[in-house]
């Protein structure tokens, strides 16, 4: 089969009857924001928190998501799991638990190592990626002051975007942390890949990275100004969200490309049929294809949730999922395309991959609700560059966003899912994963199929 984009056809993905793997809850629900990897011998791994522990905990199965293991029953303590795999086996785990911790494991977490503490105080949701060599890059948000400050100003709101790299599985990162400086009168200056913006006035919270067909880095990078009227009891409903581009050519030591990525509007307004504050669907996710590509610089792509009505020629309402994709290292892009094929509803989280075959995107999407004030969810999927298949549901079924173990989460299924594909006996097989209350509490549930 040719490449995708040497061909630029669209090979479709019949909507055969799969169904979606639950991995069953250490305490009866309330768990949400999967990651997932996968390794050569096709051990699926996906770590995900427990929120009614505020904890982190690692399925595995190796039987295609037919039965789980958990494989840390007491769970870590922390939050916003981000999991990774190099090309021996070797799995990373980053949290969050007010600073950033990351763990190395070679015997796929048999055993819980010792976690190394790589940022500082105040951080906030890692993303972790390998790249050439087993190189392991890290980028995570880190708060000027507390995450949630008293003070009612932009600058006290105000996160930036910091990004570090281990070229020794692990072992040691750079830059150096202050205390692991072995010369304090030098320190070595943070890679802040948020200084180009010339305004205080932002809270940069996501930073998901891809990795191109050359080793470049790139990382897409959410930035958000919020509404402070009203004694900032507005505080966290977002005025403007800005999604940024930027790209390392030499693994991760500068980062002299910086640009906004077009034709992104903000979600501007909490919509009651979501339930959902705008701050939480705002976000966009980034993959490439490996190469070659055009002029064998790769393809980029980069989904988001969008209003509707900001896509040239579209007259829908509603919050759909958009594509962009730069063939020229992020010098330029393509005009946004709305990926979703159901009339207007709500659409959000999505999450993308990339391989030989093209694009993978999973998202959650109400298109089987009848009445808006009482939506029904499911994740869907589709798989595209140029055209996009028919969109299919991976969920077992629609179900009310209404998480049984009320934790101050409306919905039940936290703020992102996950996507991933691999080469398996020469076959592509693309996971998805995501959180799902149809059973009353939110699980954690796992779709898993070989494409096309």
């Amino acid at each position: 089969m040719k490449m995708l984009w040497m061909t630029f056809l669209f090979l479709a993905l019949s909507a055969n009857a799969w169904a979606a793997d639950r991995i069953p809850p250490p305490d009866g629900g309330g768990q949400r924001e999967p990651s997932i990897a996968v390794n050569q011998l096709e051990h699926i791994f996906i770590a995900y928190i427990d929120t009614m522990q505020n904890r982190i905990h690692i399925g595995k199965s190796i039987n295609g998501g037919v039965n789980w293991e958990d494989r840390f029953p007491t769970g870590i303590d922390g939050v916003d799991p981000s999991m990774a795999v190099d090309s021996q086996g070797r799995l990373y785990l980053a949290w969050l638990n007010s600073t950033i911790g990351i763990v190395r494991s070679d015997n796929e977490f048999a055993g819980l190592a010792q976690g190394k503490v790589v940022s500082n105080q105040y951080a906030d949701r890692p993303w972790i990626k390998i790249g050439p060599a087993d190189a392991v890059y890290l980028t995570y948000a880190g708060y000027s002051f507390p995450p949630n400050p008293p003070v009612c100003s932009q600058s006290a709101l105000k996160a930036d975007i910091y990004f570090r790299k281990s070229l020794d599985l692990g072992v040691t990162w750079r830059p150096f942390l202050p205390a692991e400086n072995s010369d304090p009168a030098h320190p070595e200056p943070e890679t802040i890949l948020t200084a180009p913006i010339a305004s205080n006035n932002y809270r940069c919270s996501s930073a998901p990275m891809a990795i191109g067909p050359n080793g470049e880095i790139y990382v897409v990078i959410n930035c958000f100004i919020f509404d402070l009227s009203n004694n900032c009891a507005a505080a966290l409903t977002i005025k403007e969200h800005h999604v940024y581009l930027t790209r390392s050519d030499d693994g991760g030591n500068t980062f002299p490309f910086f640009r906004e990525v077009p034709n992104v509007k903000a979600i501007l307004t909490d919509n009651a049929a979501t339930g959902m504050p705008n701050r939480r669907i705002n976000m966009a996710s980034i993959a490439a294809l490996p190469g070659p590509g055009h002029n064998n610089n790769g393809i980029i792509g980069i989904v988001w949730p969008c209003d509707a009505k900001s896509v040239s020629g579209s007259t829908r309402n509603g919050v759909d999922i958009c594509f962009e994709v730069t063939l020229d290292k992020g010098e330029s892009f393509s005009l946004p395309k709305i990926i979703n094929d159901d009339p207007p509803g709500f659409h959000f989280f999505p999450a993308i991959t990339g391989d030989e075959t093209g694009f993978h995107v999973v998202w959650m999407d109400s298109r089987e609700t009848v009445n808006t004030a009482t939506p029904l969810w499911a994740a869907y999927r589709s798989d595209g560059f140029i055209n996009w298949s028919p969109n299919f549901r991976v969920s077992n079924a629609a179900a009310p966003g209404n998480d049984n173990n009320e934790d101050g989460d409306p919905l039940g299924f936290g703020d992102f899912f996950d996507i991933t594909s691999r080469k398996i006996n020469n076959v592509t097989q693309v996971y998805s994963t995501w959180a799902d209350d149809s059973l009353g509490t939110a699980d954690i549930y796992y779709d898993g199929r070989p494409y096309p």
